[in-house]
């Protein structure tokens, strides 16, 4: 494959970048013989956003296996809270019709299945704080996102981009604007900021189940009468913090950015795809990092509580299981406790599976 300068493409399509793939591919014997290119290939070959389709393709594959993973975890922290799962009941779903809403709630139901939570007296509080009980009306909002970039991806996927088109029976060229890109951004604008917003509230949660005020825990999970240990000790709230503020910053909007006078001014406007994609990837890379840190934090919580695991949701006992061993409790400070393993675990998907599979 060959290696390429991403840069150089404003989102009328991404001339620069397929330009080098297409210099690279008809440099080969094989175009060469072939007699490539032929009528209208070269032009074929640069004028598209298939670079940005490419990319954001991956990342909106990637993207429904994180919203899954963030359901799973706000049910884990559930859990860990001994929040009121009541919030994502089938009665409090019936008085809306968001279709988000109604499937981020139905996921964490899953996860919490035959938890004592549900039982009354169970749950610490009537209302939970925002971040746990609003949980899957923010993630539902993501999920609409997600489902909405993912219809606009199979159009343009299956869509002509470069200019002109030629009418064979009319024999004559049309000049269009097929290749803008502004559908794409927009789409990608919108899933970003939606995804910022989950990490904001995962960021609550995960300091929440730590402050006394909030879960009755000692600071930071630490045992009693303890000078260090616990979750404070291993800094994994300032990890989470840092990555969060990265997160708001690589949500910001593109669709409205200028592009100025290019080509002298012919190229007015456009939609700054590639751009919105690839801060779609970095933000994404940090959203697993931060849905890992709430599970480990809420996992910790829960074995803090030192609660029985069949009293848990079916779903989230499995998690507990998996993550438990990893875990350096009773043991922190005394090597170097690596988070990668664990963001891998996680972003392998394998928590998402079913306790018997």
């Amino acid at each position: 494959m060959p290696e390429i300068d991403a840069s150089g493409s404003v989102g009328a399509s991404d001339l620069v970048p397929l330009a080098q793939i297409a210099h690279w591919l008809l440099s080969s014997d094989e175009a060469s013989s072939s007699g490539l290119p032929g009528a209208k290939e070269a032009i074929s070959l640069v004028n598209s956003n298939a670079i940005s389709l490419s990319i954001g393709a991956e990342q909106l594959v990637e993207t429904e296996q994180l919203l899954s993973t963030f359901d799973l975890t706000a049910a884990v922290s559930i859990e860990g809270f001994r929040g009121n799962p009541w919030a994502v009941s089938e009665q409090a779903n019936a008085s809306h019709r968001r279709k988000g809403q109604a499937k981020s709630a139905m996921a964490m139901r899953d996860s919490l299945a035959k938890s004592v939570l549900w039982q009354a007296g169970k749950p610490r509080f009537l209302q939970d704080p925002l971040s746990f009980r609003c949980a899957s009306q923010v993630h539902g909002t993501a999920w609409e996102a997600y489902s909405r970039a993912l219809d606009i991806w199979k159009v343009e996927l299956n869509s002509v981009h470069d200019n002109p088109i030629i009418d064979v029976d009319a024999q004559t060229a049309i000049s269009h604007g097929n290749m803008d890109s502004t559908g794409i951004t927009l789409a990608i604008d919108s899933l970003r900021q939606a995804l910022a917003k989950i990490c904001d509230l995962s960021g609550e949660r995960l300091h929440k189940q730590q402050w006394p005020a909030f879960s009755g825990l000692p600071t930071g999970l630490s045992e009693e009468d303890s000078a260090v240990g616990g979750v404070q000790f291993l800094n994994l709230g300032h990890i989470a913090a840092s990555l969060i503020a990265s997160t708001k910053i690589w949500a910001s909007p593109h669709l409205l950015i200028s592009v100025g006078q290019v080509a002298d001014g012919v190229e007015d406007t456009a939609g700054y795809a590639l751009h919105s994609v690839y801060d779609l990837n970095r933000l994404v890379d940090a959203a697993w990092k931060i849905v890992t840190v709430e599970l480990i934090i809420s996992v910790w919580a829960i074995l803090r509580r030192r609660l029985d695991i069949q009293s848990l949701g079916e779903r989230v006992r499995h998690v507990v299981e998996r993550l438990q061993p990893m875990l350096p409790i009773h043991v922190e400070g005394e090597e170097i406790f690596r988070l990668g393993p664990i963001v891998d675990l996680v972003r392998s998907g394998e928590m998402l599976g079913s306790p018997g599979s």
